[in-house]
């Protein structure tokens, strides 16, 4: 499915997406310029894909310019809720790509067994994105290079609420999260859970995150955060 331009909002709920197939990007859904919104809830994306090698974006969703994903529908909102994204390949984003200029508000979702062959094994964070993650699970996830479950890119502003990231793998670094270029991440609490990073893994370097270029990342409360098990 693509969207492209769309003057009206686009809902799917309660969904399948199987088994789909695109060369370039967003295996299932593509969503170029979505400017009234777009929702997913309540739907599965399995075993959809992209060809892993450049630039194969998104194995099951692929949102550029989307200038919004919200949970809760409105005008410049893009919603991601109650999903299950598992077995999907990308050459980065295994299961979504987010390319630039998203806003994005998401929860309830369990990402496992996605396979991005270069980097964001489950997730790749473009540029200059707004994104919260919200009650998220990470699981078996892997890259190629690097970002074992999530990238952020560059100049990105993000906020993981509740989130486990559990067995992610990358080939070289971030077992479990990369924060590049500036990306401002906020680890928050909002739901009173713990966010944990448990046993992810990195060939080379950051078992379970790697900063490069100086980011910022906060921490509201460093009780509610657990890494333990992670190696590089």
């Amino acid at each position: 499915i693509s969207i492209i331009a769309a003057n009206q909002g686009s809902t799917f709920l309660v969904s399948n997406f199987s088994n789909n197939f695109a060369k370039l990007a967003g295996g299932a859904i593509a969503a170029t310029a979505a400017n009234y919104g777009c929702q997913i809830i309540r739907s599965i994306l399995v075993n959809n894909r992209v060809t892993p090698v450049s630039p194969g974006k998104g194995g099951a969703i692929y949102m550029e310019n989307a200038n919004g994903i919200g949970s809760f529908l409105s005008k410049n909102q893009l919603g991601l809720e109650s999903l299950e994204l598992n077995g999907n390949q990308a050459y980065q984003g295994g299961a979504i790509y987010l390319g630039e200029k998203n806003a994005v508000d998401s929860k309830h979702i369990s990402c496992h067994d996605n396979v991005a062959s270069q980097s964001g094994g489950c997730i790749y964070v473009g540029n200059a994105n707004n994104v919260t993650f919200r009650s998220y699970i990470f699981s078996n996830n892997y890259a190629g290079f690097g970002c074992g479950a999530i990238e952020f890119f560059n100049e990105n502003v993000g906020v993981l609420d509740s989130v486990t990231f559990n067995k992610n793998v990358a080939g070289s670094s971030g077992g479990a999260l990369c924060i590049f270029g500036g990306s401002n991440i906020t680890i928050d609490d909002h739901n009173g859970k713990n966010t944990t990073f448990i046993d992810n893994k990195a060939s080379d370097v950051g078992g379970a995150i790697v900063f490069f270029n100086a980011p910022f990342m906060e921490v509201r409360e460093a009780i509610h955060v657990i890494a333990q098990g992670n190696s590089a």
